[in-house]
């Protein structure tokens, strides 16, 4: 199922600058959980989205994803600006086009 990833703050006023170091800190954490290629994209707001593999183990997944993402935080020194801890959670994919679309714009908001 895809996951939903929100890594901003509860007030994100961040500068660009700062907003680009945390997505950077957030691609790599997903790219090391996920593997390189795997469908995965920012949908803005701090917030990310995942295709997940159905089968995963998903308690699994939102351990190794937040442990990755404080890992790369504080590599690229911006753990300061990461919600803590990042709301991870899954929702089923949806079965057409259409609904796929209205999901992320849900998520989104």
């Amino acid at each position: 199922p895809p996951g939903r990833l929100d890594a901003a703050g509860a007030h994100d006023d961040r500068t660009a600058r700062q907003r680009i170091a945390r997505a950077a800190a957030i691609g790599r954490a997903l790219t090391h959980t996920f593997g390189e290629g795997h469908p995965m994209a920012s949908i803005g707001n701090g917030l990310f989205v995942v295709l997940g593999e159905r089968d995963a183990d998903d308690a699994m997944v939102r351990t190794v994803l937040r442990h990755n993402i404080e890992r790369m935080g504080l590599a690229l020194g911006v753990t300061a600006i990461l919600r803590r801890p990042p709301r991870v959670w899954l929702e089923p994919l949806p079965r057409t086009h259409t609904a796929a679309v209205q999901l992320l714009d849900t998520l989104q908001r």
